[in-house]
This record gives structure tokens, sequence and C-alpha cells, in this order.
């Protein structure tokens, strides 16, 4: 009955794993064939910082300078942009799809752009300048999928402002183009996931399947505990009627005793068991070799399930 169970069991949490993951291959399949080419840059706002907020201490002041100007509202600003998409940006060239020269990011008013510098830049052909303190040009050659510049931007704004700086751009300068803003003061999960998973996902997905694991691990130790207690019933029962003959018998066929003490009724070599007549050879319900097989697939089932849903949930976009 527990054998039936376990097999039960198993053959229930093997057809799950496989629905879920033909069902994630098939969206997999029908995901890439009618996949958005449309190319994306994300503008994300990776650090803001204050460098001329003070602690409100009365009779404290300060005065800052930047390049031999005094500024008042001084801000430091790290942004990453990338191209997200599959699709290469191309800024130079017949094939260009790009509208201009250059893509412009717009500094959001009140304000202005006194400096700044590259932090990062992962393709080396692409370089900046702003004519005007309130626009930053990008220009490049290619901008291929999953390249990405950082930026660290000096910005004064007027002690007016209520919030932070921010930067857009206009989605019209790519052809059927998107842009997309991210404020992510903190960094991405790091880890064997896919880099398109973020930390959220990340960490929700471990959780599920941490938990899988757990609750695999528990049922297969349960039923484990039940079936053991079950064969040591069933043993006691066969002991206590059958074990005075099969030691007399087992004694007559080797005289030294060695066989009674090497083996247990269990393992009796079967041509032994040929000439025990009428004594029955105990059942053992437990089979701990295959208890251990049926827990890692079960448990490696669940962990591929979870990591394949992952796949699905950033694409749809929860």
């Amino acid at each position: 009955m527990i054998y039936f169970m376990q097999r039960i069991l198993l053959k229930t949490i093997t057809i799950v794993g496989t629905v879920i993951a033909v069902v994630t291959g098939i969206y997999t399949i029908y995901h890439e064939a009618i996949e958005d080419r449309s190319p994306i840059l994300n503008i994300s706002i990776e650090n803001s910082e204050q460098a001329t907020r003070l602690s409100k201490i009365n009779g404290l002041k300060a005065t800052y300078i930047f390049k031999k100007r005094e500024i008042k509202n001084f801000w430091t600003l790290d942004i990453r942009i990338e191209n997200t998409s599959n699709t290469t940006i191309i800024g130079k060239g017949n094939k260009k799809n790009i509208i201009g020269d250059s893509l412009s990011l717009f500094l959001a008013h009140p304000y202005k752009l006194l400096d700044g510098s590259f932090t990062e830049n992962n393709f080396n052909d692409v370089s900046f300048r702003s004519d005007i303190d309130t626009i930053i040009n990008l220009r490049f050659i290619q901008w291929r999928p999953k390249e990405r510049i950082r930026l660290r931007l000096y910005i004064e704004g007027d002690t007016s402002a209520t919030r932070g700086p921010s930067f857009w751009m206009n989605d019209r300068q790519i052809i059927d183009g998107k842009i997309t803003y991210e404020e992510q003061l903190k960094k991405d999960y790091k880890g064997f996931l896919p880099s398109k998973v973020k930390s959220k996902y990340a960490l929700f997905g471990l959780g599920l399947i941490a938990i899988f694991v757990f609750a695999e691990a528990f049922v297969f130790a349960l039923i484990y505990f039940i079936d053991h207690t079950i064969s040591l019933f069933v043993y006691r029962i066969w002991k206590d009627k059958y074990y005075s003959d099969y030691k007399l018998k087992v004694q007559f066929l080797n005289e030294n005793n060695v066989i009674l003490k090497k083996y247990d009724p269990y393992n009796l070599p079967g041509e032994f068991w040929l000439q025990l007549d009428n004594i029955p050879k105990p059942k053992k319900t437990v089979n701990e070799n295959q208890i251990y097989t049926e827990l890692t697939l079960a448990c490696l089932i669940a962990a591929g399930t979870v990591i394949g849903i992952l796949w699905i949930i950033p694409l749809g976009g929860i």
C-alpha cells in the first residue's frame, strides 16, 4: 500500500513537472516567434545624492565651490543607459534607425548640467557632449543588445526644487523605439539566475525552490518513516512465527553458524532459501536506494519547474 502511494506521488510530481516544462517550452517558442523587435533603451538612476545638504543646526552655514563657481544646490547623479532589446540601434550610415545624428537626453527643469564623465562604457563606441546645459547628446556607430554605459553627472538646481534631478528621452528619436525608466538605488540581485530576473523575482523564486525542496523532502521522509515502521511490524510478525524454525534449519545447513552470523533473513542468499521448506522469506517494504533516487528526482523536478516559471514571469511583467 505504501509503495503504491510512493509510485502515485512520484508519478503525480513527474506529470506536473512535465506539463509545466512543456508549457514553459511552448511559451518560450511562441515568445521568440512573436518577440517585439523594437529597439529599447532603459534609463536607470542608480544613485542620486545632494552634496550640499546640511543638517538643520542653528548657526551652521557652508559655502560650496565647484570649478571656481559658488553653487547652492549641488547634486551628483549616477545613471545607466542600456540597450535592453534584442535589436541593434544604429547611429550612423544608410541603415541607421535613429532620426538625428545623436540621441538627446534631457535634464528636467529646474536643473542644469555642470559636468560629467563615463564610469562605464562597455562598447567604447559612444561619446557624449552637452552643447546646452540641459541636454546630453549621445553619439555612436552601433549600440548592440545588452551593451550599456554609466555616467557620473554633476548637476546644479534651484534652491526651490522640491525633488531630485531626473532625465527623460524622446522615444521618437529612435525609429519604432521605446524608452523605459527605472529608479534603482540598490544593486540588482547577482546570482546564477538569468540577468533579466529582477531582485524581487529572484528572491521569490529561490524561496519557492526552497519550499518545494523541503516539502518534497518532508513528504518522502514521512513516507519513509511510515513505510519503515510497517516494515518493522511485518518483520516482527514473521520473526515471532518463523524465526525459530529458520534458525534451526540454517544451523543445520551450516554447522559453524557462519551463515547465520553473516546474513540476516533479508539478505540470506537465494540458494539457502531453496532448502528452507515451508518458511517464507520476509518481505522488506522499504527500499532505501529507491527512496533516495525518487527524492532526488522530485527535488530536481521542483527546482527546474520553478526556474522555468521564473523565465516567464519577467517576460509577462507581473
